[in-house]
């Protein structure tokens, strides 16, 4: 993969199946797309005939915590339930899928959100909560695109030969 990937939008990856990656920003994003691209969107053997692109913009990120409340109350809310902080992330993908020579096939959106909050009890309790809820995100983008690709598999993969 000689060609540089653009850099329009917050992170961008591009996957050559069954070969490297590019990114430019998270290397967990680029890591779940590959493992995504190779277990349900290609077939990992034979000849690689395009190139799928992932393009990911961050619409909002919201981290709350309430340590002032927590604090006046001696945390005695917090330990029958109230949270100490919530993370709410929103996420656009694209994903396009180009030929070998580069040309645009198909584009596919889509938006996800994911939330988490962090309590004394909590299930979700996560050591970096906003990079599990940007994750959780970008995983229902692909989950949403691989259902709308299913339609025009049989078109992509005419494309593509």
């Amino acid at each position: 993969m000689e060609d540089r990937v653009r850099d329009e939008v917050e992170l961008t990856v591009v996957i050559v199946p069954g070969e490297s990656v590019v990114t430019t920003r998270s290397r967990d994003v680029a890591t779940l797309f590959e493992r995504e691209t190779r277990e349900a969107i290609t077939a990992p053997y034979g000849d690689k005939r395009g190139f799928l692109e992932l393009k990911v913009t961050p619409i909002q990120t919201r981290g709350s915590a309430w340590p002032l409340v927590s604090g006046l109350t001696l945390f005695i809310p917090n330990v029958v339930g109230m949270p100490l902080s919530a993370w709410r992330t929103t996420v656009s993908t694209q994903l396009d899928v180009l030929d070998s020579q580069r040309r645009l096939v198909a584009t596919y959106r889509a938006e996800g959100e994911a939330k988490a909050v962090w309590g004394l009890f909590s299930a979700t309790n996560y050591t970096e909560p906003g990079r599990v809820v940007y994750l959780q995100a970008v995983r229902q983008c692909l989950d949403q695109i691989k259902i709308k690709m299913q339609p025009d598999l049989a078109r992509l993969q005419n494309q593509l030969k």
